[in-house]
């Protein structure tokens, strides 16, 4: 009414008027008649106006032209993103708000450095103008990357970008598990292998030792460790107590030279199994004896399984006449005749068990029988 003109957005199809001004909605102008659009008129302060086209008389417009006209709902925006900051293999999940007709925007990931952040790895969930960007860096990896999130409506797209600094923390050492294993009672040393040794990462080079302890020490009492960082494999020796069975627990512990999580431990049973050993028996000395005197003499043996074994005394193949044993205590006795005097005789003793299977020791000793003179008979 006053010859200035309120508002005129002339805006050509690769055009924009503001931030977040998107598409051109055509209406036509008449400079006496009002502006008929469309769809929805925006009415902008008139100062953005004039700082594009200044006061234009309505008198300086002739004719019938077309215009542009920004319908509300057309523009789209994202929220802003606050740069974020996390240790390593850290999983991220941002909230953000988009605006725009909703049902037709689309969000598309970016990614400066897929070797920190493959687009493969950030996924957008959600709908409407509620959605979320969840993050999950490679592994192990840390340094700078920029992300972004585009959002278009098939025709326009913007673009916002932030960003993720991933922090190096040190990753725990690893050793590959071990299963149980099985040994025999006095077998001596047993070497297990050490594989799969790391420091944690492929971009961490650290210093690596190895230590182990048992939890019977009286079962297994030594366990050496053979390794020189930063190898993958090394071996254990372990070697059990003579004559003990049995089951103990065997740790092992990896460490590198990093402040915190610089240690891991891995544990495994060594089962020790029962092997049943022979008796032993004292050495039987040589003896000499008179005919027709009783003669006795007790044999000393042991066992050295633990828990000991019983013991059962016998007489082997071949022993003399009149020669008898006590199974139990081992006294051995004999009361040569008359016949059997003078002579030399080998006597066979054997000490058995009552383990599984049964074991036994033999052992052979002489005895000498003297010829003892006899008063005449009247």
């Amino acid at each position: 009414a006053d010859g200035q003109l309120g508002i005129v957005l002339v805006l050509g199809a690769d055009q924009t008027f503001a931030s977040g001004v998107q598409e051109i909605v055509r209406a036509e102008f008449d400079p006496v008649a009002n502006v008929t659009v469309e769809e929805t008129t925006l009415s902008f302060s008139d100062n953005p106006v004039r700082q594009l086209f200044g006061d234009v008389s309505a008198s300086a417009i002739s004719g019938s032209f077309q215009e542009g006209v920004v319908d509300v709902d057309r523009l789209i925006q994202i929220s802003p993103i606050d740069d974020q900051t996390v240790p390593e293999d850290t999983v991220v999940e941002i909230p953000f708000a988009v605006t725009g007709r909703t049902s037709v925007l689309t969000t598309t990931p970016r990614s400066s450095d897929v070797n920190l952040v493959p687009v493969e790895n950030m996924i957008i969930e959600g709908d409407g103008e509620n959605r979320v960007l969840k993050v999950t860096p490679r592994a192990n990896v840390s340094g700078d990357v920029e992300l972004g999130v585009v959002l278009t409506d098939g025709v326009e797209q913007t673009v916002e970008t932030f960003r993720l600094t991933l922090v190096p923390v040190n990753d725990p050492p690893s050793i590959n598990p071990i299963a149980k294993v099985t040994a025999l009672e006095n077998q001596g040393s047993v070497e297990i292998a050490l594989e799969g040794i790391t420091s944690g990462a492929a971009d961490e080079s650290q210093l690596i030792t190895i230590s182990a302890s048992s939890s019977d020490t009286k079962l297994i009492p030594f366990i050496g460790v053979s390794y020189q960082s930063p190898d993958s494999t090394g071996t254990l020796r372990v070697r059990s107590n003579d004559n003990l069975n049995g089951s103990g627990v065997i740790a092992v512990t990896v460490t590198d030279d990093g402040t915190v999580n610089n240690s891991t431990t891995i544990e495994f049973e060594f089962e020790v199994t029962s092997v049943n050993t022979a008796p032993v028996v004292a050495p039987i000395p040589a003896a000499s004896i008179d005919e027709e005197v009783r003669s006795a003499v007790t044999l000393r043996a042991f066992d050295e399984d633990i828990p000991a074994d019983e013991l059962r005394f016998s007489l082997g193949d071949g022993a003399p006449e009149g020669v008898s044993i006590d199974p139990v205590s081992g006294e051995l006795s004999w009361t040569p005749t008359e016949e059997q005097g003078p002579g030399n005789y080998d006597i066979s003793v054997i000490v058995t068990d009552d383990g599984t299977p049964p074991a036994q020791t033999e052992q052979v000793f002489s005895v000498q029988v003297n010829e003892v003179n006899q008063a005449p008979v009247l």
